[in-house]
């Protein structure tokens, strides 16, 4: 049956309740995540290890070829990177995996700390990847000239990476930009890697000091 036309109409007051599990901005979910990572976790016996990471950085600010803590293992692990990239059968991927292995290895560390929620972890992996970068600079930058000293694990002169990546590609007389490409991704990976450590100790720090108030 139609309603009257005189009759008043009908209004439906609906009542919602404030969403309470709406997602906030992205630095306040990594804020909360970060909190939530670091229940139960010291932070401040991490805080020491913060001094020879900034130590390094400020060296290669300074001194682009510098060495570092981590300049053994980036060199192991650039050799390995060409034995196991020599098995795919291609000349250029056996060249270009010394650079592709000390790469991915920080990364692939970065995504297993993820894994386990250690974020500050993360911040040290990004840092490593930097030196990665920081050391492969200068040798892509010396692609033409060639003056840089080289070793080989497999006896006989050992060849120049760079150059031979960089003339294959046909990149060779653009050698000095992509080392300062390489120099700046090393300087930024290693300052960021200690900001976002240095966040997350802070975090965990000020939460730590709100759950005893």
């Amino acid at each position: 049956m139609a309603e009257s036309p005189l009759q008043p109409a009908r209004f439906r007051i609906r009542y919602t309740e404030p969403n309470s599990h709406r997602p906030g901005s992205v630095a306040e979910r990594l804020r909360q995540a970060t909190t939530a990572a670091g229940v139960g976790k010291v932070w401040w016996y991490r805080v020491p290890l913060l001094i020879p990471l900034a130590w390094i950085l400020y060296r290669h600010l300074l001194d682009s070829e510098c060495g570092s803590i981590f300049g053994g293992l980036n060199l192991a692990i650039h050799e390995g990177g060409h034995l196991f990239f020599m098995w795919f059968g291609s000349d250029f991927l056996a060249v270009a995996g010394g650079t592709l292995l000390q790469c991915l290895c920080p990364v692939v560390t970065g995504v297993m700390f993820y894994k386990q929620r250690d974020f500050f972890a993360i911040g040290v992996a990004c840092f490593w990847l930097g030196t990665n970068f920081a050391h492969i600079a200068p040798y892509a930058a010396d692609a033409r000239l060639q003056m840089l000293p080289l070793v080989s694990p497999f006896g006989g002169a050992p060849g120049h990476d760079w150059s031979y990546l960089l003339g294959t590609l046909g990149l060779l007389p653009h050698d000095q930009l992509i080392g300062g490409i390489f120099q700046l991704s090393g300087i930024f990976s290693m300052g960021g890697g200690i900001f976002a450590a240095s966040w997350v100790l802070w975090v965990m720090a000020t939460s730590d000091e709100a759950a005893l108030l």
